[in-house]
């Protein structure tokens, strides 16, 4: 599978340019998709 098949959309920003390390991660954890922007600002503040 092709994730460029797909039509990817950040959960949070709705953003498109979600990077595809991302998408795997989110796909194997089941988790909402999110870009990296959204994620480094989640982490660094969860963190």
């Amino acid at each position: 599978m092709d994730p460029k098949d797909f039509h990817i959309v950040c959960k949070k920003c709705g953003s498109t340019n979600v990077r595809v390390d991302v998408i795997y991660r989110a796909a194997s954890t089941t988790v909402g998709l999110e870009c990296r922007d959204c994620k480094h600002e989640e982490t660094e503040d969860g963190r």
